[in-house]
């Protein structure tokens, strides 16, 4: 038996909005206010997700920067320099394994890039940690620095 989570704050305003909205309703709960009231309630949770999954690819970011030594700027900077795209490249493959709903669009745009961008970047990380060992420790120690401090999907 699991434990029940306790619900967020935000989760308690949005059932009481909806306990609200059908407690005002002069009528009975029909199946058109029914669907209505179904599609803005997955329609707030499927944003709530996202927002989580944007938040899993910050703390993948902030994780990436300080193993590297970088700061933010330079690290969402156009910088083609190896010392830059490399560890944005390794925080887009991890951001993809630990936010996995999220599109590359979408991590993209968590990183200022085009999807292109994400998808070559993930290409290149793949492709060098089977070449490279070190470069597999590397992403393994990230991904273990991340695991550990109870930042996984």
């Amino acid at each position: 038996m699991t434990a029940k989570q306790n619900p967020s704050p935000m989760s308690v305003k949005m059932e009481t909005m909806l306990v609200i909205r059908i407690a005002g309703t002069k009528h009975r709960l029909t199946l058109e206010k029914a669907r209505d009231l179904h599609a803005m309630l997955s329609k707030y949770l499927a944003g709530n997700a996202q927002t989580e999954e944007a938040e899993k690819v910050k703390l993948v970011q902030a994780c990436v920067i300080k193993h590297f030594g970088l700061n933010r700027q330079t690290f969402m900077s156009r910088a083609q320099d190896q010392t830059y795209s490399w560890p944005r490249q390794i925080a887009m493959y991890l951001a993809r394994e630990l936010a996995p709903t999220l599109n590359l669009t979408e991590i993209g745009n968590e990183f200022c890039r085009e999807h292109t961008t994400v998808s070559y970047g993930l290409k290149e990380v793949d492709a060098r940690m089977s070449t490279n060992p070190k470069a597999k420790l590397e992403v393994e120690a990230i991904r273990a620095k991340l695991v550990n401090n109870g930042h996984t999907a």
